[in-house]
C-alpha cells in the first residue's frame, strides 16, 4: 500500500481485488501493527562490519571514517500462485539493482507416475525456452 509517498510508473497496475482506499482508511492501515504475522518473512543478517579498535588503544592520528555496516535482507515463505505475476512487476523491480542479489526458486508438485516423464520433458523444454536449462534442474523425488 502506498500513501503519501511517490509511486513509480512500473508499480501502477490494475488487477482484480486491488482497490483504492479513502484517506482515513489508508492512515489507519499505515499505523504500525501491534503484532506482524504472515507467511513471508524478511530476515536481516549483518554481513560485513569493520572491526572496532580495542578500547585501551589510543591514537593521535586522524581517525579513518567508519565504513557503514551492511545487512543482508532475505525473504522466505510461500507465495500463492495468484500473486506470481505481480511478483515480477512489483517486487523484482524493488530488488533488481541491489548488490549481491540472489533469487532462488523451488517448485514442487505431485504428478501421476504414468505422466512423470512427459511432465519432466515439458518442464525441461520450458526451461530451455527461458534460457535456464543449464542453471535449473528438474528432478523426480
Amino acid at each position: 500500500m502506498w500513501f503519501n509517498e511517490p509511486v513509480g510508473e512500473e508499480e501502477v497496475d490494475f488487477q482484480p481485488n486491488v482497490f483504492l482506499l479513502r484517506k482515513d482508511v489508508a492512515v489507519r492501515l499505515k499505523e504500525p501493527p501491534v503484532q506482524a504475522a504472515g507467511p513471508v518473512t524478511v530476515e536481516t543478517t549483518p554481513t560485513a562490519q569493520r572491526p572496532e579498535a580495542p578500547a585501551a588503544e589510543t591514537t593521535t592520528e586522524p581517525s579513518e571514517p567508519q565504513t557503514p555496516s551492511v545487512t543482508r535482507l532475505r525473504l522466505r515463505g510461500q507465495i500463492p500462485w495468484e500473486l506470481w505475476n505481480r511478483l515480477g512487476r512489483q517486487l523484482i523491480p524493488k530488488v533488481s539493482n541491489r548488490e549481491n542479489l540472489s533469487i532462488t526458486v523451488e517448485v514442487s508438485f505431485d504428478v501421476a507416475a504414468e505422466h512423470r516423464d512427459g511432465a519432466q520433458r515439458d518442464l525441461k523444454q520450458a526451461l530451455a525456452d527461458l534460457g535456464l536449462a543449464e542453471s535449473v534442474g528438474v528432478e523426480a523425488e
